[in-house]
């Protein structure tokens, strides 16, 4: 048994969670999501137990140098060193012996380092909801708790890093938390009985909102809100699988639901996003921030939890959409997460698209409302599996805005698309679509330049930084050859004194997303990647010129991003071209009329220059790599806050 130490030397020396021992034995949160305690006294094993985990337990009296109480650790996890500081990482509470305790799952360590204890501490005996705390001092740590005697204290098994708890299928998921022995008190055999359903089927109903750590398992009556996909996770038990639902009462508390393992295949099937169950049996703990907005959560395991379905009775409302305009998703902060209300305008079949965690399945519906504007919807994994047709209205909920090639929507795991919905709102915006939406001019959020690559800045600025990149060495490996700027800049010139167009070769070959054509230039039925091509597409090479109030730049336009600047398709072209060669004066005139009307008209460029080696000399290409309208409303907000800023440096 440690001796108490001095409190000038060790206080100095040791930082614990002051007034957590209190805490965790009446069931309060703590300060720390992650408390640090001192063992005080610890004890291997016991002799004389009724439950079947008796030989393979340690029990722990941890202190915080104000007060100490019982910690049972779990049997598969390592043994910290009596006098050793300790992070608390997972942990139930309950009753052991009649005393409160601590079931402990998880604990960290930073050091080996010992010290005697700090305090002398106050021991805790009995805690009850809702009669006062009664305490009494010890002259050493656990001098009055026999299941904490260090007289059969066995040497601590060395190990590298605390060895967390492993999930396995023949191991308790929870460690029984019955009160003290008394008359009817289950045994272990029991105890695990108890979790069934007749013995939880006594367990009052819980509003979500007063869900408690002092509760190990409780029963709540909710709508699930969403359902997350189910996640392979590896880490230090092994691996293993997860899913996660967010629920809703009749109050309108939410909070998070989440089952590991075995549990997943027990309960997945059966949970149906808008439907309203019973869940009893689950246990209780305080969320993590990282990982869920709740204060409380709930988990799900195989045996101890239980799930019924239940009818619609009113009692519990629908869910909850509030709906942002379309139109005002460009204003939108990223990475929000809104409800949208929308009629799909178009829709892409699902392609396989390769990401850093593998290929996964991705589907981009485009959704407009009677806010006259348009955005794209991306649905991935399974969610590019949901039923969707040209013309369906849809409630959204909870999707991410993010900005790729303007402002897109991404459903992550807390997504949930309603179809169809039997709602007055859809129905109104149903008759709008087809009385006059589908002729009324929309304003496209995606697909603009002003969510691409590169920073926003004048020409000036990018010819500058152009520079840069022509005069870096050519020796470093990382040294960087392509630059992308968004500028938006006016058309003031189009070379016309040759072909606006080639013969590009249209064999199909494996592309980001899905194939595309080779568009590679084709001479003699034959282009420069070896493709056999006996009929070429025209394709759009076009020189051109732009400028704003800083500067001009000459550069070149490609293929559909050329084509929406002469508003003509390159094969209608290449026909005009022939017939004007052959001398039709009618296709003379409009040859002329689509060059003309390419001058003095603003967009939103996103300019690629490259840098290349070209007969022994380095040069810069400037070209353009998105082309998109320019976005009055958002330009002008930008404007308007770079004036604020100004404004604002100037008084200072």
């Amino acid at each position: 048994m440690l001796k108490p130490a001095s409190a000038a030397g060790q206080q100095a020396a040791v930082k614990l969670t002051a007034g957590c021992i209190r805490r965790l034995a009446e069931g309060v949160p703590c300060a720390t999501l992650a408390p640090l305690v001192q063992v005080v006294a610890k004890r291997v094993g016991r002799d004389n137990a009724q439950d079947e985990f008796a030989d393979r337990r340690t029990t722990l009296s941890i202190s915080d140098g104000q007060h100490f109480m019982l910690a049972i650790l779990s049997p598969d996890i390592q043994d910290p060193a009596e006098g050793s500081i300790i992070q608390l990482l997972e942990w139930k509470r309950g009753a052991y012996e009649g005393l409160p305790a601590i079931f402990l799952n998880d604990w960290d360590q930073s050091s080996a380092q010992v010290f005697d204890v700090v305090g002398p501490p106050v021991g805790i005996h009995t805690i009850s909801l809702g009669t006062p705390d009664r305490v009494e001092k010890v002259e050493q740590a656990g001098a009055n708790l026999p299941c904490v005697t260090s007289a059969a204290m066995a040497p601590p098994r060395p190990v590298a890093t605390p060895m967390r708890r492993r999930m396995s299928p023949d191991m308790p998921l929870s460690d029984p938390v019955e009160t003290s022995p008394g008359p009817g008190r289950p045994t272990a055999h029991t105890a695990h009985a108890a979790h069934g359903p007749s013995g939880v089927s006594s367990l009052p109903l819980v509003p979500i909102a007063q869900l408690s750590l002092s509760m190990p398992r409780c029963r709540v009556r909710a709508r699930v809100l969403s359902k997350s996909g189910i996640r392979a996770f590896t880490n230090s038990r092994g691996s293993s699988q997860l899913f996660s639902m967010d629920l809703m009462d009749s109050d309108g508390a939410c909070t998070r639901a989440t089952c590991f393992g075995v549990a997943v295949d027990k309960f997945y099937p059966a949970i149906q996003v808008k439907k309203i169950y019973e869940i009893t049996g689950a246990s209780v703990k305080q969320a993590n921030p990282r990982y869920c907005r709740y204060p409380m959560e709930l988990t799900l395991d195989e045996r101890g939890a239980f799930l019924t379905a239940l009818p619609e009775d009113g009692t519990i409302p629908p869910i909850p959409y509030k709906f942002v305009p379309i139109a005002e998703l460009s204003l939108a902060v990223l990475g929000t997460s809104c409800d949208v209300l929308g009629v799909v305008h178009s829709l892409e079949d699902p392609v396989s698209v390769v990401t850093k965690n593998g290929p996964r399945m991705k589907r981009q519906a485009i959704l407009l409302d009677s806010s006259k504007a348009s955005i794209a919807l991306n649905l991935w994994a399974e969610k590019a599996e949901i039923e969707l047709a040209v013309g369906m209205v849809v409630f959204v909920r909870a999707a991410r805005v993010s900005e790729f090639q303007g402002r897109t929507l991404d459903l992550n795991e807390a997504s949930f698309v309603e179809t169809n919905p039997d709602d007055p709102r859809a129905f109104q915006l149903q008759a709008w679509h087809q009385s006059c939406g589908q002729d009324e001019p929309i304003r496209p959020l995606s697909g603009l330049v002003s969510g691409g690559r590169g920073k926003k800045r004048n020409l000036a600025e990018a010819l500058a930084e152009d520079s840069l990149l022509a005069n870096q060495g050519e020796r470093s490996s990382s040294a960087r050859t392509v630059n992308f700027h968004q500028v938006s800049a006016t058309v003031v010139a189009v070379r016309n004194d040759r072909a606006p167009f080639y013969w590009g070769c249209t064999t199909e070959v494996p592309g980001y997303e899905k194939p595309r054509s080779c568009n590679k230039k084709v001479e003699n039925g034959q282009c420069a990647a070896g493709h056999i091509c006996p009929e070429p597409a025209a394709r759009f090479n076009l020189s051109l010129q732009v400028a704003d109030a800083f500067a001009c730049v000459h550069c070149q336009a490609f293929g559909e991003e050329a084509e929406l600047l002469a508003d003509v398709p390159a094969a209608e072209l290449a026909v005009l071209d022939d017939e004007r060669m052959a001398g039709n004066l009618q296709a003379e005139k409009t040859y002329t009329r689509i060059f003309r009307n390419m001058l003095f008209r603003r967009w939103a460029f996103t300019l690629k220059c490259r840098k290349e080696n070209y007969e022994g000399r380095v040069r810069l290409q400037v070209s353009v790599d998105r082309l998109a309208p320019v976005d009055s409303v958002a330009e002008s907000h930008r404007m308007l806050q770079e004036m604020k800023s100004m404004a604002l440096h100037v008084n200072l």
